[in-house]
């Protein structure tokens, strides 16, 4: 008996050295609302100053914001209501590669440049940048609308593989094959309340520990957070397009 109690604690021990040894690739420096962490096919909540692995998604409900930077301090991304974004880093060096994904909705981003490759997929395009920021969208319909604010965006179409740079003051828009529009941005086109977040400052997140190299994509091995309650979403009023 006591045998076995000596080998459950090593096994215990064990797993939990396997835990802390995991390295986060991103974390949470601010959240609004209802946001949530889909890990492992299971459901939590998004809190401040939580840490993110490779192939975990957040995502932001109604009336909701959360803004996340990258392990390596570089890169910071803000998702705007009713968004989902998949976390991807590779490491490359000693540098860090982002190639996440952008589900549904809408992000801005701010990259720094010469730390590694910075990439944004949606649905139908592939959005490359080495230093700028910019907010990226995905429609209802697939389409995705590109606005640069500094610098210069590479937006390749997924089907076509057509690219264009989108430059500063410039918007592009691509339904991934075909030519890829580009026009002035134009304010009226940017809701109020998603300039609002994108201009909200960020009280910086003293981590306990110091930010390591993103590891491979993480399986049933990833430290788990408290589970989210299930929570019944208030029913939203369909949008008509003005």
């Amino acid at each position: 008996m006591k045998k076995d109690l000596i080998l459950v604690t090593i096994i215990m021990l064990t797993f939990v050295a396997i835990l802390n040894g995991i390295d986060s690739v991103a974390f949470a420096v601010s959240k609004k609302g209802n946001v949530k962490l889909s890990r492992n096919e299971q459901l939590y909540d998004v809190q401040k100053g939580d840490d993110f692995f490779n192939g975990d998604e957040i995502e932001t409900k109604i009336q909701s914001y959360a803004a996340v930077k990258f392990a390596d301090e570089s890169s910071i991304i803000k998702l705007f209501p009713n968004s989902l974004l998949n976390i991807n880093v590779e490491q490359d060096g000693s540098n860090y590669n982002k190639k996440s994904v952008l589900k549904l909705g809408e992000i801005w981003a701010k990259v720094e440049k010469g730390k590694g490759k910075f990439e944004i997929e949606t649905s139908s395009t592939v959005v490359s940048v080495k230093g700028t920021n910019f907010l990226l969208k995905q429609t209802d319909s697939g389409a995705t609308q590109l606005f640069t604010f500094e610098g210069e965006v590479s937006l390749t179409n997924k089907i076509d593989g057509e690219s264009t740079l989108v430059t500063q003051g410039q918007m592009g828009e691509s339904t991934g094959e075909g030519p890829i529009v580009i026009s002035n941005i134009d304010p009226d086109m940017i809701e109020k309340s998603v300039s609002d977040y994108i201009n909200e400052k960020i009280e910086p997140i003293e981590k306990t520990e110091p930010q390591q190299e993103p590891s491979e994509p993480q399986g049933q091995q990833a430290p788990q957070p408290t589970p989210a309650p299930e929570l019944e979403e208030p029913e939203m009023e369909e949008e008509t397009e003005s």
